[in-house]
């Protein structure tokens, strides 16, 4: 009894000297009825603090989850937040709160590297930039950090609503990136005069963790950098009304894992300078799928390699569509630099009128090995154009290096007569081989594919595609490197689409009648699924149709698949 007695003091010795540690959140207040005082924040209504700035500033918030409510009401702040670790805000709601602020970096939410844990969320106001070009949140160094349902406006291209990044750089005095690497660089280092020297970011580099959804950005940029598996979803993002302001990134880099889904992004222009989504360095097991994009995205330089994954990045089930007037050369989606195992699936390519349109869909391009590119289950539908674009272009600009192994299957090509080619395989210093056309209808359009006079080009397969109203093809024997069989080319019997309804789909679908149906050939279980989710070898089909859809008579349209 003696023994037992002994240990439940000690029990509550160690209990009271864990106390401090053991301590609960704790709730604080902002409130435009309260004023700005040492004793403001611990009560709401008259007793909250006037601003963010003041109530963080000068209590002591510690890392166990204190929370910060802000009540509604309209708030002006010119003074920097700095936010530490474990702390929340939460506003009463976008709609009715609000925070506008002259300050660069408003929320600073800064640790060094090794990263270390945030656990900051943020949410339910709009952040307003009195003037462009500045940061609204900033966050680095932290893992687990959470912004949503949101509004953030006008914070312009420069940095934008919103910088997240594990270890923080950006130029060649903080690091990050660099124009001119000279070698010795230390980790996360994107070097952009010689790729090849680019320094990939250690185990402690990365922000882990991260989710940016539910937010609202207007005539404001997302720039993300060095993410480990975060989740970017549900976010729309209307730059369309600004001046040359980008969605995602613009010379964004180091991205593994990470998923970006069911957002929308539109636009204002195409061009070197106004991209919807940039992302360098990107890879294992990254995926972009189901968003509404209108622009141009780019994943280019270096990427991660694949891992443990099938592919190093998916892009899948987004509708690339160019919806006001506006028209570049850049590409939809644009693969380039010493990037491989990538696969784009599934996606829709559209614009409303002749006057809005990328220069290309897809371009696969620029120096370096590029390895196993996988593009199938497209459908490519109308798209302004010069009369010397193509839909998808192959060039490899590299003497020194390949590229090895394209799979273009099971797509429909329908873009006008304005469209030079479905795929052009440009002239170039480089070496593609192993390139198989299968399984394609092209509709309507100059010419299924091009294929310059490239004498060390070898290995390649066109074969079971279906051509209708083409002015000119080349998918039957025209270069002997090329193995060819079972090619329809026809200016008489049309592919037999539904021919109506929503586009792609039912639009899209294959009639009964079809001659496409069964005329196709197997490639696979990995490209056994159609945009629908449906199997291509459903009751017991051998054979595979050609085009996007497989054809089934109790087909129901497909619920996944993002479209406007």
């Amino acid at each position: 009894m003696k023994d037992i007695f002994s240990k439940r003091i000690l029990f509550i010795l160690l209990l009271v000297l864990l106390s401090p540690c053991l301590a609960s959140a704790t709730t604080y207040y902002v409130d435009n009825r309260g004023t700005n005082n040492s004793s403001c924040g611990t009560t709401s209504g008259a007793g909250g603090c006037a601003t963010l700035s003041y109530l963080v500033g000068t209590r002591h918030l510690g890392s166990t989850g204190d929370n910060i409510l802000i009540a509604a009401g309209a708030y002006t702040d010119n003074t920097q937040t700095v936010l530490p670790v474990g702390v929340h805000i939460q506003g009463a709601g976008s709609a009715t709160t609000s925070i506008t602020t002259n300050v660069t970096n408003y929320i600073r939410a800064q640790s060094s590297v090794p990263t270390v844990d945030g656990s900051n969320e943020i949410s339910g106001f709009n952040l307003i930039a009195s003037s462009s070009n500045h940061t609204g949140i900033l966050s680095t160094g932290r893992n687990n950090q959470k912004i949503h349902d949101m509004v953030f406006t006008n914070w312009g291209e420069n940095i934008g609503g919103i910088w997240i990044s594990g270890k923080y750089g950006y130029n060649d005095t903080s690091g990050g990136y660099w124009a001119n690497c000279v070698g010795g660089e230390a980790s996360c280092t994107f070097c952009d005069n010689n790729k090849s020297m680019t320094v990939y970011p250690l185990s402690t580099d990365w922000a882990t963790g991260v989710e940016v959804y539910n937010n609202t950005f207007i005539n404001s940029k997302m720039s993300l950098m060095v993410i480990k598996g975060g989740k970017i979803y549900n976010n729309t993002i209307n730059n369309d009304s600004g001046t040359d302001i980008s969605g995602i990134g613009h010379t964004g880099y180091f991205y593994s894992g990470i998923e970006i889904f069911n957002n929308t992004i539109n636009m204002n222009s195409i061009s070197n300078t106004v991209i919807a989504m940039e992302l360098w360095c990107i890879g294992e097991g990254s995926k972009i799928h189901n968003n509404i994009i209108s622009g141009w995205t780019s994943f280019v330089h270096h990427g991660l390699g694949k891992g443990s994954n099938t592919y190093s990045l998916e892009i899948y089930e987004n509708a690339f569509y160019i919806s006001k007037a506006m028209a570049g050369t850049n590409p939809n989606i644009e693969i380039s630099n010493a990037f491989s195992d990538a696969a784009i699936y599934n996606n829709y390519f559209a614009s409303s009128a002749t006057d809005r349109g990328c220069g290309r869909s897809i371009a696969i391009w620029g120096p370096s090995v590029k390895n196993n590119i996988s593009v199938y289950g497209n459908i490519f539908g109308l798209q302004y154009s010069s009369t010397t674009s193509e839909v998808i272009a192959i060039n490899d600009f590299d003497s020194t290096s390949s590229f090895n192994n394209l799979y273009v299957y099971n797509n429909v090509f329908d873009c006008g007569a304005s469209r030079v080619a479905g795929l052009l395989y440009q002239d170039s210093t480089g070496v593609v081989t192993n390139s198989y056309w299968r399984n394609n209808i092209v509709n309507n359009m100059k010419a299924d594919f091009i294929l310059s006079a490239l004498s060390s080009w070898t290995g390649h397969t066109a074969d079971h595609n279906y051509s209708y109203n083409c002015t000119t093809n080349y998918s039957n024997p025209r270069n002997a490197k090329w193995a060819t069989a079972n090619n329809v080319i026809t200016s008489t019997t049309a592919p037999g689409f539904v021919g109506s309804g929503a586009k792609p789909s039912p639009y899209y679908l294959l009639q009964s009648t079809s001659p496409c149906i069964g005329a196709g050939v197997a490639l696979g279980t990995q490209y056994n699924t159609d945009p629908t989710g449906n199997s291509r070898t459903l009751v017991g089909k051998a054979i595979w149709d050609i085009g996007a859809y497989a054809y089934y008579p109790a087909f129901q349209p497909p619920s996944n698949l993002r479209v406007q």
